[in-house]
């Protein structure tokens, strides 16, 4: 799934140019070797291969398969979602959000929320515009990267949950 998160962006810009979403898939599945479906609206792109799922816009919910004791940030909105199972490897699941709050909100709500649903902070950086944590719970990690902008906040979240 990685390889196609550095594909799809070839794919916007095919599907920007008015590319047809046949033409798109031949592309992603030259540069992936998987077999691909695009599908498109005005405002979401949707990647699916047998190892996962991306889509890239106004996506309008979360993954089926984000658990249910990972935060999510309130009044955010969600700008992709990628979820993928590997044949090998471990399962992953990804989501961007955007939030016009500030960093400080965003860091002060997933310190809380994090360890209030049972999570462990490994590891917790902050600067001026950034924030990074890394926390642990069960056979899952996270890593959460959170930027600011003048507009507000985005939060970046992976949930790697481990091969049994």
């Amino acid at each position: 799934m990685k390889k196609i998160l550095f594909v799809v962006l070839g794919t916007v810009v095919l599907a920007g140019a008015g590319c047809n979403n046949y033409v798109a898939e031949k592309a992603v599945e030259a540069g992936t070797g998987n077999k691909v479906k695009i599908g498109n609206d005005d405002k979401t792109l949707t990647v699916k291969t047998g190892e996962g799922e991306m889509q890239l816009g106004e996506v309008k919910k979360m993954p089926d398969n984000w658990p249910e004791d990972a935060p999510v940030y309130p009044g955010s909105t969600i700008q992709l979602v990628s979820s993928s199972n590997p044949a090998e490897g471990n399962a992953s699941v990804s989501v961007m959000l955007l939030t016009s709050d500030a960093l400080q909100a965003v860091v002060d709500f997933y310190k809380r929320e994090l360890v209030a649903k049972g999570w462990l902070i490994e590891t917790d950086y902050e600067a001026t515009d950034i924030a990074i944590f890394g926390a642990s719970k069960d056979n899952r990690t996270m890593s959460l990267t959170s930027g600011s902008s003048d507009e507000g906040s985005s939060i970046t979240m992976t949930i790697e949950t481990e091969k049994e």
